[in-house]
This record gives C-alpha cells, sequence and structure tokens, in this order.
C-alpha cells in the first residue's frame, strides 16, 4: 500500500462518518514530483462544519487539524490538503 493509499484510506476512516452528506465526499490526488496535493470535496453544510469558526482567533478548524497530520506524516513527499465546497 503507497502513502497515498494511505492517506486516502485515513481520510474516509476519519472524514466519512463526521459528515451529513457523505454521498458528496471524494478525494482526488495530483502527483507532483516533489509534492503531493490531496483535494477533499465536500458538500456546502459539511464544509462549514469542517472549516469551523474562522472567526475566532486562537481556534483551529477540525480540517486545519487534518492538514497538520498528514503533512507530518507524509514521508516520501510533501503532501498538501485541500477542502473544496461541492456546490448544492
Amino acid at each position: 500500500m503507497t502513502e497515498i493509499d494511505r492517506t486516502h484510506a485515513a481520510l474516509d476512516h476519519l472524514l466519512v462518518p463526521l459528515l451529513s452528506h457523505a454521498g458528496d465526499y471524494s478525494v482526488n490526488v495530483i502527483e507532483g514530483k516533489s509534492v503531493v496535493i490531496v483535494e477533499v470535496s465536500v458538500h456546502a453544510e459539511d464544509f462549514v462544519y469542517l472549516n469551523g469558526d474562522q472567526g475566532t482567533e486562537g481556534t483551529e478548524s477540525l480540517f486545519q487539524s487534518l492538514q497538520r497530520l498528514v503533512s507530518v506524516t507524509s514521508k516520501e513527499r510533501k503532501m498538501s490538503l485541500d477542502l473544496l465546497e461541492v456546490a448544492a
């Protein structure tokens, strides 16, 4: 199992149970030589939930925590996690 497969499986395991609209959840991986971009697409309501209250200083959203987790666990190449909102 590759690092990308492990990351995809971990995101499925961590995110799907939290989503109200799991049917709109998808992951797209874009591979470069030195970086891997993982795009996570979710329904608009789930997008708001995962981003949390961005206006509150000193708080970290759930998605920011996942970004940090993916970043520090990547070994072969730098991994970037992006959250995209699916049009309702």
